[in-house]
């Protein structure tokens, strides 16, 4: 079962990552800000 693991990730990737298309980010933008960040930037720690 462990080994399946990277593959499961991988083939769920663009769930967990999902591109939007500027008619999604549009649609969203009543509900915050739009931001960037760099790449490998930290938006979250515990």
């Amino acid at each position: 079962m462990a080994d399946d693991a990277p593959s499961e990730l991988l083939s769920r990737r663009h769930q967990m990552f999902p591109l939007l298309t500027d008619a999604e980010m549009a649609r969203m933008q009543r509900f915050g800000t739009r931001q960037t960040h760099a790449p490998g930037s930290r938006l979250a720690c515990s």
